[in-house]
């Protein structure tokens, strides 16, 4: 911590060890790897093991078989005191404390490290905890009358009080607006410059832009992700894909001998699909070849042509004669191209039943 290192001089690095984390005997995650100084963020579904893998971190469960070092020490075989000392942990739950102001709950996370009597060392690292936190205007507000963002923001500040070598956090944003999730990333890659920071999150976007390093949990087994694009097989059941620019996950589109035809572009596509979903294949186009639509639908499952192809215009031809229905998104002429707003009065010359969609009804009117 800045100005009071001490024990935490030299960087800490949690190994883990050929480590199978569970509850009475019965396996539930195994997990083998180093983590080391940084921001690492565990994804996984509701039930995967990620709480049960941190507990085990942390001492709060003895492995089933192997081991958890931090610095080398076996967090199973030592105290609950000295543990308490290394690993600094915040977990789901919020705590009822009606009585107590925010300095008291902050200044509780350095009962490990007290003696008889809190010292001015530890309000030193109280107040220094409290700023890291960004709360220092609620510091002398009751912890009860706080916003479950601010309530997060104290836990976290009680955890640091204690100057431990590593931090670990079970899903700390979790029922939280989208500006204190953020906030919560934001201090906990600060953090995580000094010593190992290591959370469990359904925040994939935010895991995306903060963390150095990610880890899913895949069939009761800890993986390091390699690319965003493995998380659909873990969701869902392999039903999702994630989607390269808003880094949500998406429904695959399925495989039908039905299908619709979208002319839509600049994301219009794609967002009408989020909100009315289809039972049916979709085919999509033309369309430029570095729209987003060709980019993200075609990822997603949907048969896209682009002016790039040969003959684009009896491609899509093809496809609208099969399609059930023609959507037709009214976007400006620059996300459509030439030939696909010729498409709607051939489409019309067919007897094509069509939808026009108005781009306000999808939210995005504005942004085009």
């Amino acid at each position: 911590m800045h100005g009071h290192r001490g024990d935490n001089d030299r960087d800490s690095c949690v190994d883990i060890t050929s480590c199978i984390a569970g509850y009475r005997g019965k396996p539930v995650v195994s997990a083998s790897t180093r983590i080391c100084k940084g921001l690492t963020c565990i994804l996984g579904p509701n039930g995967s093991g990620k709480t049960t893998l941190l507990k085990t971190i942390a001492g709060l469960l003895d492995p089933i078989e192997g081991a958890v070092l931090i610095d080398g020490l076996n967090m199973s075989l030592i105290n609950v005191v000295e543990r308490a000392k290394i690993v600094g942990i915040h977990l789901s739950q919020i705590p009822t404390l009606p009585l107590f102001k925010v300095r008291d709950v902050v200044l509780l996370g350095r009962t490990p490290r007290a003696g008889l009597f809190f010292t001015e060392e530890d309000m030193a690292y109280v107040e220094e905890a409290i700023k890291r936190t960004r709360i220092e205007d609620l510091s002398e507000a009751y912890f009860n009358q706080l916003s479950d963002g601010q309530k997060r923001r104290v836990m976290i500040a009680m955890a640091l009080s204690r100057k431990p070598r590593v931090l670990l956090l079970d899903e700390p944003t979790s029922f939280l607006d989208p500006f204190n999730r953020r906030k919560i990333f934001e201090i906990l890659k600060e953090v995580s410059r000094e010593i190992p920071v290591i959370l469990s999150t359904h925040d994939i976007d935010l895991a995306a832009i903060f963390c150095d390093t990610i880890y899913y949990i895949d069939r009761g087994v800890l993986r390091k992700m390699e690319s965003l694009q493995e998380l659909g097989k873990i969701y869902g059941e392999g039903d999702t894909i994630l989607d390269p620019f808003t880094l949500k996950l998406e429904p695959v589109i399925p495989k039908s001998d039905r299908s619709i035809h979208i002319l839509g572009g600049c994301g219009s596509g794609t967002l009408y699909l989020r909100k009315a979903g289809s039972r049916y294949s979709v085919t999509t186009g033309p369309l430029y070849p570095n729209d987003l639509d060709a980019i993200v639908l075609k990822r997603l499952g949907a048969v896209v042509i682009t002016t790039a192809d040969d003959d684009p215009v009896e491609n899509a031809i093809e496809h609208i004669k099969r399609a059930e229905l023609l959507v037709v998104i009214d976007t400006p002429d620059y996300c459509k191209p030439p030939e696909a707003r010729l498409l709607v009065k051939e489409a019309s010359s067919m007897g094509k039943r069509l939808v026009h969609v108005d781009p306000a009804s999808l939210g995005i009117a504005d942004l085009l």
